[in-house]
């Protein structure tokens, strides 16, 4: 699916209030792994790659919302034609 029609309702959800619980990149989730991360491997070599792993965090985050998206529109779509109950 073409990102251009994906982001706006991405970046409509990133700005609302539900994105701060929804999100793992946002909420307490993210703080626990990136805890349990340095414990294994120490805070200066997290620190050292912090932004990679806020990176592939954000990277899962919108191709996971992206997949959704596509799941839903087809999903309507079977609804709309008469396919899904």
């Amino acid at each position: 699916m073409e990102w251009k029609v994906v982001m706006p309702f991405y970046e409509k959800w990133a700005e609302s209030e539900e994105y701060k619980i929804e999100s793992a990149v946002d909420n307490h989730l993210y703080d626990e792994y990136t805890a349990e991360i340095c414990e294994v491997i120490g805070k200066k070599a997290f620190h050292d790659i912090s932004d990679s792993v806020v990176n592939l965090s954000c990277e899962a985050e919108s191709i996971g919302f992206a997949a959704g998206f596509r799941h839903g529109i087809l999903f309507m779509a079977g609804v709309l034609k008469g396919g899904v109950a």
